[in-house]
């Protein structure tokens, strides 16, 4: 036989319907396994969304574009000033589209597929102007940082990305990412979006050191 795909899920009741991983993404994911040991994914920290309707709210033609529903904080994208509500037309001067809800992984995996700290031209628009932006990729897992918490202090942080680390003009520390009302850290002031540096006279430059 031949592979087309790996089974990923299963609907219940829905007459055998299931969903599966093309053999081309799986072939791709081994491939980088045996050489690096890990699979490596760009990201740029956008939120988007199929236009559908929508396209005629923001003034597009619902064939083509994606339009971004949200930025996240300090993420490459916010530092190349993408804001929600924008609808990216192209990436490096090809076209995309997501009409439906369908067309967004397609979207998501062309950029996880550029390559680590590369920078890419967005075409977009936004009020009815077209503006071009120039964006670099991070890593996802250096973008979304695994959260901890400390229960005792009732905060959670984690480790700062290089975006946050440029846009907040800091080097080392840990971010903050929540402080529950009626604990420790919210009694101290903090809350999130700080940084913290130092713990009594520890310094903490990093998640390592701060545990």
């Amino acid at each position: 036989g031949k592979g087309v795909g790996i089974n990923s899920r299963g609907v219940g009741g829905a007459n055998n319907l299931g969903f599966a991983l093309p053999i081309d993404l799986a072939k791709a994911v081994v491939a980088a396994i045996l050489k690096d040991g890990k699979v490596t994914r760009s990201h740029i920290g956008v939120n988007l969304q199929e236009l559908k309707e929508l396209g005629e709210n923001f003034g597009v033609d619902t064939r083509h574009g994606v339009l971004v529903a949200s930025v996240e904080p300090s993420s490459p994208a916010e530092e190349a000033g993408l804001k929600g509500g924008d609808v990216i037309l192209q990436i490096d001067g090809a076209g995309v589209s997501a009409r439906f809800e369908e067309d967004l992984p397609g979207i998501y995996s062309l950029i996880a597929q550029f390559p680590i700290a590369s920078k890419h031209a967005l075409k977009i628009q936004r009020d009815g102007r077209e503006l071009e932006l120039s964006v670099v990729t991070e890593e996802l897992t250096q973008v979304r940082g695994k959260e901890e918490e400390v229960a005792e202090w009732g905060v959670t942080v984690r480790a700062l990305t290089a975006a946050q680390k440029r846009a907040l003009e800091v080097e080392n520390g840990v971010f903050v990412t929540g402080a529950k009302a009626g604990k420790p850290a919210a009694a101290a002031k903090l809350e999130s979006g700080d940084v913290i540096q130092f713990v009594g006279e520890t310094a903490t430059p990093d998640m390592a050191e701060f545990k």
